[in-house]
């Protein structure tokens, strides 16, 4: 694997980011996106998933 995982499951602290992020513009559109690798763990739609289910147990909604 290339060193992508789905959201909140890496060693990069999200929250602190996206807390900042927040301070500097409460208002912000938030994207993130899927980064392919040869042997991903997850399938695409998985990854998306679990990305979504992080940011929602964060507080941040969806539009639909």
């Amino acid at each position: 694997m290339a060193g992508y995982c789905p959201l909140g499951q890496g060693v990069v602290d999200l929250k602190a980011i996206l807390d900042t992020m927040e301070k500097a513009n409460p208002n912000a559109n938030i994207m993130h996106e899927l980064d392919g690798s040869a042997n991903q763990t997850f399938t695409p739609r998985q990854t998306a998933e679990i990305g979504k289910a992080y940011l929602q147990k964060l507080g941040y909604s969806f539009k639909s």
